[in-house]
Protein backbone atom coordinates (compact mmCIF):
# COMPACT_ATOMS: atom_id res chain seq x y z
CA UNK A 1 0.00 0.00 0.00
CA UNK A 2 2.71 2.43 0.94
CA UNK A 3 4.70 1.85 -2.49
CA UNK A 4 1.53 2.34 -4.13
CA UNK A 5 0.78 5.94 -2.55
CA UNK A 6 4.50 6.59 -3.40
CA UNK A 7 3.87 5.90 -6.94
CA UNK A 8 0.69 8.10 -6.54
CA UNK A 9 2.83 10.97 -5.06
CA UNK A 10 5.76 10.53 -7.93
CA UNK A 11 2.53 10.76 -10.98
CA UNK A 12 1.23 13.73 -9.27
CA UNK A 13 4.77 15.69 -8.71
CA UNK A 14 6.11 15.06 -12.46
CA UNK A 15 2.19 15.93 -13.67
CA UNK A 16 2.76 19.19 -11.91
CA UNK A 17 6.33 20.11 -13.53
CA UNK A 18 4.66 19.36 -16.96
CA UNK A 19 1.99 22.06 -16.32
CA UNK A 20 4.63 24.22 -14.86
CA UNK A 21 6.60 24.37 -17.82
CA UNK A 22 5.60 27.55 -20.69
CA UNK A 23 5.82 26.33 -24.11
CA UNK A 24 5.14 27.43 -27.03
CA UNK A 25 1.76 25.33 -28.65
CA UNK A 26 1.50 25.01 -32.32
CA UNK A 27 -1.72 23.15 -33.88
CA UNK A 28 -3.01 21.77 -37.23
CA UNK A 29 -6.06 19.64 -37.49
CA UNK A 30 -4.94 16.90 -40.06
CA UNK A 31 -1.77 14.98 -40.33
CA UNK A 32 -0.38 16.79 -43.32
CA UNK A 33 -0.91 20.39 -41.82
CA UNK A 34 1.56 19.82 -38.98
CA UNK A 35 4.10 16.99 -41.20
CA UNK A 36 6.78 20.12 -41.91
CA UNK A 37 6.42 21.58 -38.52
CA UNK A 38 7.29 17.86 -36.81
CA UNK A 39 9.95 17.50 -38.87
CA UNK A 40 11.70 21.00 -37.98
CA UNK A 41 11.47 19.88 -34.16
CA UNK A 42 14.49 18.19 -31.94
CA UNK A 43 14.21 16.13 -29.36
CA UNK A 44 10.90 15.10 -30.41
CA UNK A 45 8.53 13.12 -28.04
CA UNK A 46 4.99 11.70 -28.33
CA UNK A 47 2.51 12.02 -25.78
CA UNK A 48 -1.00 10.56 -26.32
CA UNK A 49 -3.63 12.16 -23.66
CA UNK A 50 -6.75 9.99 -24.38
CA UNK A 51 -6.69 9.26 -28.31
CA UNK A 52 -4.90 13.12 -28.47
CA UNK A 53 -1.84 12.93 -29.49
CA UNK A 54 0.55 16.14 -28.61
CA UNK A 55 4.56 16.06 -29.64
CA UNK A 56 6.85 17.71 -27.53
CA UNK A 57 10.74 19.11 -28.48
CA UNK A 58 12.44 22.21 -29.51
CA UNK A 59 12.35 25.03 -32.21
CA UNK A 60 15.10 27.26 -31.99
CA UNK A 61 15.79 26.12 -28.98
CA UNK A 62 12.24 26.93 -27.83
CA UNK A 63 9.94 24.59 -26.35
CA UNK A 64 7.27 23.61 -28.20
CA UNK A 65 3.87 21.19 -27.87
CA UNK A 66 2.51 20.55 -31.51
CA UNK A 67 -0.85 19.04 -31.38
CA UNK A 68 -3.09 17.39 -34.04
CA UNK A 69 -6.60 18.62 -33.29
CA UNK A 70 -8.11 16.54 -35.98
CA UNK A 71 -11.03 17.86 -38.31
CA UNK A 72 -14.18 20.07 -36.64
CA UNK A 73 -15.26 22.43 -34.10
CA UNK A 74 -15.33 20.30 -31.04
CA UNK A 75 -12.32 18.44 -31.71
CA UNK A 76 -10.47 22.07 -32.28
CA UNK A 77 -11.50 22.94 -28.66
CA UNK A 78 -11.11 19.67 -26.20
CA UNK A 79 -7.39 20.06 -28.07
CA UNK A 80 -6.83 23.82 -27.29
CA UNK A 81 -7.89 23.11 -23.81
CA UNK A 82 -5.63 20.23 -22.98
CA UNK A 83 -2.91 22.68 -24.65
CA UNK A 84 -3.63 25.10 -22.31
CA UNK A 85 -4.60 23.47 -19.22
CA UNK A 86 -2.23 20.13 -19.39
CA UNK A 87 0.65 21.67 -21.20
CA UNK A 88 0.44 25.06 -19.96
CA UNK A 89 1.52 26.70 -22.92
CA UNK A 90 1.95 30.80 -23.14
CA UNK A 91 0.44 31.46 -26.96
CA UNK A 92 -0.74 29.57 -29.51
CA UNK A 93 -0.18 29.05 -33.24
CA UNK A 94 -2.01 27.38 -35.64
CA UNK A 95 -1.20 26.46 -38.93
CA UNK A 96 -3.67 25.04 -41.72
CA UNK A 97 -5.41 25.17 -44.85
CA UNK A 98 -8.47 27.51 -45.83
CA UNK A 99 -11.07 27.59 -48.49
CA UNK A 100 -11.18 31.38 -49.81
CA UNK A 101 -14.48 33.24 -49.93
CA UNK A 102 -13.70 36.18 -51.59
CA UNK A 103 -12.90 37.15 -55.26
CA UNK A 104 -9.76 38.15 -54.58
CA UNK A 105 -8.20 35.28 -52.94
CA UNK A 106 -6.22 32.19 -55.18
CA UNK A 107 -5.01 29.01 -54.51
CA UNK A 108 -2.15 29.55 -51.89
CA UNK A 109 -2.74 32.89 -50.92
CA UNK A 110 -2.42 33.47 -46.90
CA UNK A 111 -4.90 34.67 -44.50
CA UNK A 112 -4.11 35.89 -41.31
CA UNK A 113 -6.61 35.91 -39.06
CA UNK A 114 -7.88 39.02 -37.14
CA UNK A 115 -10.87 37.75 -35.80
CA UNK A 116 -13.12 34.72 -35.99
CA UNK A 117 -16.54 33.78 -36.42
CA UNK A 118 -19.10 30.64 -35.68
CA UNK A 119 -20.65 30.79 -38.75
CA UNK A 120 -23.28 28.16 -38.26
CA UNK A 121 -24.23 29.28 -34.91
CA UNK A 122 -28.20 30.97 -35.46
CA UNK A 123 -29.34 32.62 -31.80
CA UNK A 124 -30.95 35.23 -33.72
CA UNK A 125 -34.59 34.34 -32.77
CA UNK A 126 -33.04 36.16 -29.81
CA UNK A 127 -32.13 39.41 -31.97
CA UNK A 128 -28.46 38.50 -31.74
CA UNK A 129 -26.90 38.52 -35.72
CA UNK A 130 -25.86 35.33 -36.94
CA UNK A 131 -22.54 33.81 -35.35
CA UNK A 132 -23.28 35.63 -31.66
CA UNK A 133 -23.78 32.94 -29.42
CA UNK A 134 -26.34 33.94 -26.64
CA UNK A 135 -24.83 35.50 -23.17
CA UNK A 136 -21.73 35.61 -25.05
CA UNK A 137 -19.96 38.74 -24.52
CA UNK A 138 -17.97 38.80 -27.79
CA UNK A 139 -18.84 36.67 -30.17
CA UNK A 140 -16.13 37.97 -32.83
CA UNK A 141 -12.95 35.90 -31.21
CA UNK A 142 -9.64 37.98 -31.67
CA UNK A 143 -6.26 37.64 -32.65
CA UNK A 144 -2.86 38.57 -31.11
CA UNK A 145 -1.32 41.98 -32.18
CA UNK A 146 1.95 41.10 -31.51
CA UNK A 147 1.45 37.57 -33.50
CA UNK A 148 -0.36 39.01 -36.26
CA UNK A 149 2.30 41.68 -36.67
CA UNK A 150 5.02 39.21 -36.50
CA UNK A 151 3.32 36.73 -39.26
CA UNK A 152 2.65 39.81 -41.28
CA UNK A 153 6.58 40.76 -41.37
CA UNK A 154 7.62 36.94 -41.91
CA UNK A 155 4.71 36.61 -45.01
CA UNK A 156 6.71 39.87 -46.81
CA UNK A 157 9.71 38.28 -46.98
CA UNK A 158 9.00 34.04 -47.28
CA UNK A 159 5.60 34.55 -49.14
CA UNK A 160 6.37 36.42 -52.51
CA UNK A 161 4.69 34.32 -54.81
CA UNK A 162 1.49 34.38 -53.02
CA UNK A 163 -0.71 37.49 -51.96
CA UNK A 164 -1.16 37.69 -48.21
CA UNK A 165 -4.26 39.51 -46.10
CA UNK A 166 -5.39 40.65 -42.62
CA UNK A 167 -8.53 38.79 -42.88
CA UNK A 168 -11.91 37.66 -40.82
CA UNK A 169 -11.92 33.78 -40.78
CA UNK A 170 -15.58 32.23 -40.12
CA UNK A 171 -15.85 28.61 -38.68
CA UNK A 172 -18.32 25.34 -38.97
CA UNK A 173 -18.20 21.86 -39.36
CA UNK A 174 -20.49 22.12 -43.08
CA UNK A 175 -17.76 21.21 -45.58
CA UNK A 176 -19.43 23.62 -48.20
CA UNK A 177 -19.91 21.55 -51.68
CA UNK A 178 -21.14 23.80 -54.08
CA UNK A 179 -20.72 27.92 -55.33
CA UNK A 180 -24.19 28.91 -54.06
CA UNK A 181 -23.87 27.64 -50.50
CA UNK A 182 -20.41 29.85 -50.09
CA UNK A 183 -21.56 32.76 -51.53
CA UNK A 184 -24.87 32.96 -49.26
CA UNK A 185 -21.82 32.51 -46.24
CA UNK A 186 -19.81 35.30 -48.14
CA UNK A 187 -22.41 37.72 -48.69
CA UNK A 188 -23.86 37.37 -44.69
CA UNK A 189 -20.49 37.56 -42.49
CA UNK A 190 -18.15 39.54 -45.34
CA UNK A 191 -15.34 37.35 -44.35
CA UNK A 192 -12.23 36.26 -46.50
CA UNK A 193 -12.07 32.31 -45.55
CA UNK A 194 -13.64 29.47 -44.08
CA UNK A 195 -12.97 26.53 -42.18
CA UNK A 196 -13.78 24.06 -39.26
CA UNK A 197 -11.60 25.23 -36.53
CA UNK A 198 -10.45 28.41 -36.28
CA UNK A 199 -13.11 30.01 -34.30
CA UNK A 200 -13.26 27.04 -31.81
CA UNK A 201 -9.39 27.74 -31.08
CA UNK A 202 -10.04 31.56 -30.97
CA UNK A 203 -13.13 31.06 -28.49
CA UNK A 204 -10.90 28.83 -26.25
CA UNK A 205 -7.99 30.88 -26.26
CA UNK A 206 -10.00 34.09 -25.94
CA UNK A 207 -11.78 32.01 -22.62
CA UNK A 208 -7.98 31.72 -21.13
CA UNK A 209 -6.75 34.65 -22.12
CA UNK A 210 -3.73 32.58 -24.01
CA UNK A 211 -2.78 35.38 -27.28
CA UNK A 212 -3.44 33.12 -30.25
CA UNK A 213 -2.83 33.57 -34.17
CA UNK A 214 -4.22 31.51 -37.01
CA UNK A 215 -2.12 31.31 -40.13
CA UNK A 216 -4.06 29.87 -43.50
CA UNK A 217 -3.32 28.68 -46.67
CA UNK A 218 -5.90 29.15 -49.48
CA UNK A 219 -7.01 25.33 -50.93
CA UNK A 220 -9.31 26.44 -53.37
CA UNK A 221 -11.01 29.43 -54.93
CA UNK A 222 -14.52 30.86 -53.58
CA UNK A 223 -15.44 30.54 -57.62
CA UNK A 224 -14.06 26.61 -57.83
CA UNK A 225 -15.11 23.11 -57.64
CA UNK A 226 -14.29 23.23 -53.86
CA UNK A 227 -13.50 18.86 -53.80
CA UNK A 228 -11.74 19.09 -57.01
CA UNK A 229 -9.37 21.88 -55.76
CA UNK A 230 -9.02 20.68 -52.06
CA UNK A 231 -7.57 17.64 -53.08
CA UNK A 232 -5.38 19.07 -55.66
CA UNK A 233 -4.34 21.76 -53.95
CA UNK A 234 -4.68 20.81 -50.10
CA UNK A 235 -0.60 19.28 -49.31
CA UNK A 236 1.01 22.42 -51.00
CA UNK A 237 -1.06 24.41 -49.02
CA UNK A 238 -0.52 23.27 -46.22
CA UNK A 239 3.21 23.61 -46.54
CA UNK A 240 2.58 27.33 -47.21
CA UNK A 241 0.86 27.74 -43.79
CA UNK A 242 3.40 25.72 -41.69
CA UNK A 243 6.19 27.27 -43.47
CA UNK A 244 5.16 30.90 -42.13
CA UNK A 245 4.95 29.46 -38.43
CA UNK A 246 8.35 27.67 -38.47
CA UNK A 247 9.76 30.83 -39.48
CA UNK A 248 7.97 33.02 -37.09
CA UNK A 249 9.02 30.64 -34.14
CA UNK A 250 12.67 30.81 -35.39
CA UNK A 251 12.40 34.78 -35.29
CA UNK A 252 14.93 36.01 -32.76
CA UNK A 253 12.03 38.24 -31.21
CA UNK A 254 8.78 35.66 -30.93
CA UNK A 255 6.66 37.82 -28.49
CA UNK A 256 6.13 34.80 -26.08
Amino acid sequence: MQLQNLSIIVVLFFGACVSQKQSIGLMGAMEEEIEVVKSSMLDVKEIKIGQLVFYTGKINNRDIVLSLSGIGSVNAAITTTVLINHFNVKSIVFTGVSGAITNNLKVGDIVIGTNFIHYDVDHTIFGLELGHISREDIWKYPTDLQLINLAQNITKTLCINQQVVLGKIISGDIFMKDKASRFNVAQKFQADAMDMESASVAHVAYKFNIPVVIIRSMSNRKEGDDKEQYLQFFKEAAKNSANVLINMINFVEFPY
